[in-house]
């Protein structure tokens, strides 16, 4: 059936082929993709001759080229991410430009290349779509030309530019594919009429896709937060729905994901990935390791509070993040002590801590303190022979959120050898006390976080949230043995006040 004349076709041609010549293409750095798409270049570093004409393929899929490793997709990386994706094109070496303008057919014809190689082939235009396309005809499109190549078709610009398993010609190629799921892009084709350019014409511009869902199912985020310990299997669940290309791969994550898996600067550490299962959409797991060492052979996820995260990947690199989940690692059962609970001043506490400068402007409610500093008014509050010997090996942890101003809360651990200093501002937390002062830049204000310092023989470290954010050897030497927390510098001139929950500590060594 006839959508246009044919006088329109030809017009059509004619328009697209004035609108090639004069700087139609364009070039960007990111691009969306869905399995089966149409993606359209110039063919000017590779066949002037007929650069106009323009060059299309069909997208494939995409593929780690780093092996079962799960990396994620990052599209700052340009040439991993150009290599990651996959196309399918019927082209012919620059050298065969005489054999095609003769009719023949030429090598290498139907096959397999790097959406960077694709894109390097001249000014690339855009990736286009049928919006009507289902994932069942998307997976179809491509398998049809996944066996065009196993057949060894070749390429032929003139006729034989649509012969199944034989020849074809770029844009035959994406037709006849298109054609046996049902969709006929450019109706009543012919080899004189057809161009990658009219092609185009009668496809949308891809500008955006993703992943449709991906939740967490177990732990359950309806029911209270789970404690859990040694190997736990944390599930679930990811669908790309009926139009986009299927779920290939689901990550999950002790900590927000990022692009730098197993960087510990990053935002979350990477626990594993499920890849077992590609299709539209499905239930995902993976074994957690919650007593996993580093290479140090210290806890890779020390206990406490995690937020873990599924993040889902489908057959085209689109990915989309779940929300997070509530969890607690509690494999090792520490004989804490409590330090500090926020149920009354201090100094009304039991132990009770000594008082230096002026807390007036510090209350407890609701089981959090307030620690306030006003300009020309210092504060701490000292605890004195708490720690063991850090030769056993101590262990500090601190619920707090820092609530205004732009003075550094300090916490300070003495073990009567070395002396460690903790300090949390508004935007970063800091290690002193080291050969070099260590600083992670973070929101310390969104909400209270749970600070674990570690401190054994002359090294110490600090987890964040259960992540190991910081680590140095220790310099600074002390006689003492106490623990204090303080706003000093009463010269400042702004007021500071931050929120603590509680302090324990744990002196039993590990």
């Amino acid at each position: 059936m006839f959508r246009t004349s044919k006088v329109l076709k030809l017009s059509l041609i004619v328009s697209f082929l004035v609108l090639m010549m004069f700087g139609n293409a364009y070039a960007a750095e990111r691009y969306y993709f869905e399995k089966g798409d149409a993606i359209y270049s110039d063919l000017g570093k590779h066949i002037p001759i007929i650069w106009f004409i323009g060059h299309a393929g069909l997208y494939r899929e995409w593929k780690d080229i780093n092996g079962e490793t799960g990396k994620p997709n990052n599209p700052d990386d340009l040439d991993t991410y150009m290599k990651q994706h996959r196309v399918l094109e019927s082209n012919a070496a620059p050298e065969e430009v005489w054999k095609i303008l003769l009719g023949l057919s030429v090598e290498p014809g139907v096959h397999e290349i790097t959406f960077r190689a694709f894109h390097e082939m001249g000014d690339f235009w855009d990736v286009r779509y049928e919006p009507s396309l289902s994932c069942f005809q998307r997976r179809k499109i491509v398998n049809i030309a996944k066996r065009q190549e196993e057949l060894g078709a070749k390429y032929r610009f003139f006729w034989g530019y649509k012969n199944p398993g034989k020849t074809f010609r770029c844009d035959g190629l994406v037709e006849y594919c298109y054609e046996q799921a049902r969709v006929d892009i450019v109706p009543d084709d012919a080899w004189f009429t057809l161009t990658p350019a009219l092609q185009r014409s009668f496809l949308e511009k891809r500008e955006s896709a993703e992943v449709k869902e991906v939740r967490i199912t177990d732990p359950d985020p309806n029911e209270e937060m789970k404690t859990i310990s040694g190997t736990y299997t944390p599930k679930a669940f990811a669908s790309d729905w009926l139009k986009g290309s299927g779920i290939t791969m689901v990550e999950f994550w002790a900590g927000y994901p990022d692009d730098t898996p197993d960087n510990w600067e990053g935002t979350g550490i990477r626990i594993g990935f499920d890849n077992k299962d590609r299709f539209i959409q499905g239930n995902y797991q993976v074994d957690w390791d919650t007593t996993a060492l580093d290479e140090y052979g210290d806890p890779l996820f020390p206990d406490g509070e995690y937020i873990i995260y599924a993040k889902a990947f489908d057959q085209a690199g689109n990915t989309k993040v779940s929300e997070g989940v509530l969890i607690k690692v509690e494999n090792v059962l520490f004989h804490w002590t409590v330090m500090y609970e926020a149920n009354e001043l201090p100094t009304a506490a039991d132990p009770v801590w000594t008082l230096g400068g002026d807390e007036s402007n510090c209350s407890v409610s609701n089981g959090i303190l307030t620690v306030t500093r006003v300009p020309g008014f210092g504060l701490t509050y000292a605890l004195p022979n708490i720690l063991g010997s850090n030769a056993n090996g101590n262990i500090i942890e601190i619920r707090a959120k820092y609530y205004s101003g732009t003075y550094r809360l300090y916490f300070y651990f003495h073990d009567g050898v070395k002396r460690v200093c903790f300090g949390i501002d508004s935007s970063k937390v800091s290690l002193h006390g080291t050969s070099a002062t260590q600083l992670y830049y973070m929101n310390t204000r969104d909400a209270f976080h749970i600070y674990r310092i570690t401190i054994k023989g002359n090294y110490g470290k600090v987890y964040v949230d259960g992540i190991l954010r910081m680590s140095s050897y220790l310099q600074y030497s002390s006689s003492d043995s106490d623990i204090y927390f303080t706003l000093l510098d009463s010269q400042r001139p702004a007021t500071t006040t931050c929120l603590l929950d509680y302090l324990r500590c744990y002196t039993g060594g590990f």
